[in-house]
């Protein structure tokens, strides 16, 4: 059934060939391999997750390097209150129940609208963020956050953060045509500081602070 849905959704929407190319080379290379490997997280390491959803990756993180902290950022309401709960007795989680982003605001989860009033998420600035907690350096970041990516990236080079970053694993989504070109104005801008270490165009990629 995926294969017949894919193929028409291709079929619909030719510009999203790259995404169907590099999604079979992430299956056929397993590319996964490469996406889990934290052995690289140093001891005392600092570690951020944007799109925490049930702790997955955190974990797989943390059995690699016990001995590191994860600030774990999830907007969604009842996804947030299971973190709490998850880790409520782990010190080196911690749970924010909200995103970061350009601006102060909220943002839609319209899946989520209860007697047609739309709930939302809050969004804290990245400057107000990282002015009230100093993070002179960050050891992995992984981006997972359907679509937020081009709003927060952008944010963090304008605030000098990404700059911190020894290593970073994105997820860009493509919702629309107009993203191809947004992600590539992102990758452009991001070469001032890190170097692309393998990518799969709309699956995932790493990218590795320059030395």
């Amino acid at each position: 059934m995926d294969v017949l849905k894919n193929w028409r959704d291709r079929r619909q929407h030719p510009w999203k060939d790259g995404y169907y190319d590099a999604l079979r080379l992430w299956r056929g290379e397993r590319g996964h391999t490469l996406l889990y490997d934290y052995m690289s997280v140093p001891v005392g390491g600092t570690v951020f997750d944007f799109g925490g959803g049930k702790g997955e990756w955190a974990d797989i993180v943390l059995i690699q390097q016990p001995d590191c902290t994860i600030h774990l950022f999830e907007p969604h309401p009842r996804k947030a209150a299971d973190l709490r709960d998850k880790y409520r007795q782990d010190d080196r989680v911690k749970v924010y129940d909200y995103a970061l982003g350009s601006a102060e605001g909220k943002l839609p989860l319209p899946e989520e609208s209860i007697s047609g009033v739309e709930a939302t998420v809050d969004v804290v600035s990245v400057k107000r963020y990282f002015d009230t907690f100093d993070f002179p350096h960050i050891d992995l970041v992984k981006f997972n956050i359907g679509g937020a990516e081009y709003d927060l990236l952008p944010a963090l080079m304008r605030a000098g953060i990404l700059k911190r970053i020894q290593r970073m694993q994105v997820q860009f989504h493509l919702k629309g045509e107009s993203q191809i070109a947004d992600r590539e104005d992102i990758r452009a801008a991001m070469q001032a500081s890190h170097d692309c270490a393998w990518c799969y165009p709309f699956i995932w990629e790493e990218w590795q602070l320059r030395e």
